[in-house]
């Protein structure tokens, strides 16, 4: 059976040292680098105490089809919360197709 990424969107958010207009003062910003439909993953028992061991706690693991522009210094956004993104791993789901996993933990910046 071919995984459906029918959970939602998530919009990937990229921090940008300088959104200012060129000879105003430097600011710094975010830009969408990415909007994708994913699913959601079980967070088993094993990760969740190991983050938790770690002095971290994730709030969700996602899928979506390959993208190797995220990296884990990027937000992700779901139905309008903000999450970090803790872990970027690509790789190959059960049909053989490439997909990138997301662990999300909670945004504190």
């Amino acid at each position: 059976m071919a995984t459906t990424y029918d959970d939602g969107i998530v919009e990937i958010l990229r921090i940008v040292d300088n959104i200012a207009n060129p000879g105003d003062m430097p600011k710094k910003g975010e830009e969408t680098i990415a909007r994708m439909a994913f699913v959601y993953q079980h967070i088993g028992v094993t990760r969740h105490y190991e983050s938790l061991k770690a002095g971290e706690t994730i709030s969700a693991i996602i899928e979506m089809y390959q993208n190797t522009n995220i990296s884990a210094n990027d937000r992700a956004v779901i139905s309008g919360k903000r999450y970090k993104i803790m872990r970027v791993e690509h790789g190959f789901n059960r049909d053989g197709i490439r997909i990138t996993t997301l662990t999300l933990g909670e945004d504190i910046s």
